[in-house]
């Protein structure tokens, strides 16, 4: 596996997806099953807004709450939530608005761990049951609970990447890589209102409820 050598692709930040706090959320058709192992992960920045009540930045909505699990803000705190709410823990980092983090969440079929900017925040055991047919950026599978802020660079990966993946790679073209299922890095501009999937699987992310332009800016 690629992990940031000389024959990596080229990387840039580019632009990145504005999110309005209101009703703006993205659509995936790529889903986890089961137990099965995963990682999400992605650059953000957070506003104001964030930093108060509970902002949900994304997550996979099953078809009962028990199969559900997100990756969310509460008052600032980054806190994982699964099984409608059975399951949370909130992790030791606590964000500042108009700062650019970068997020992610691994499960092995036994632990979930969460991340930010490459160093551990927080890990608990938990057999995760997941199932439904949407994984949703910036709200919850209700419309509520929206995230304001920016969402870059975006993975979906069918493994559990380890901790020396996840820092050698967040600031790399990761396309080619094992294991890939979703890469949106959001360089899209203009009305363009697809999320566009650069892993060559064709999961693409669908816009909703975004101005008709302006919410692709730079990151």
């Amino acid at each position: 596996m690629l992990t940031g050598s000389a024959a990596s692709p080229s990387f840039s930040f580019g632009n990145a997806l504005q999110f309005d706090g209101v009703n703006d959320f993205v659509n995936y058709s790529a889903v986890y099953s089961g137990s099965e192992s995963r990682t999400v992960e992605a650059w953000i920045r957070v506003t104001s807004a964030d930093l108060s009540g509970t902002r949900y930045l994304f997550g996979q909505s099953g078809t009962a709450a028990a199969n559900h699990f997100h990756l969310d803000i509460r008052s600032g705190v980054l806190t994982f939530t699964a099984a409608g709410g059975a399951f949370t823990f909130s992790t030791s980092k606590t964000f500042l608005a108009d700062t650019n983090y970068h997020v992610a969440v691994t499960y092995d079929g036994t632990t979930v761990v969460v991340y930010v900017d490459g160093l551990n925040v927080g890990s608990q055991n938990y057999s995760l049951n997941t199932d439904g047919t949407l994984f949703r950026l910036g709200v919850r599978i209700d419309i509520n609970l929206v995230y304001a802020g920016l969402i870059n660079e975006f993975r979906m990966w069918n493994v559990a990447r380890t901790q020396q993946e996840i820092q050698d790679n967040k600031e790399v073209n990761v396309i080619g890589q094992t294991g890939l299922l979703v890469y949106s890095r959001m360089n899209e501009t203009g009305t363009d209102t697809t999320a566009t999937d650069s892993s060559g699987n064709g999961n693409n992310g669908t816009l909703n409820n975004f101005p008709v332009s302006g919410m692709w800016v730079a990151y």
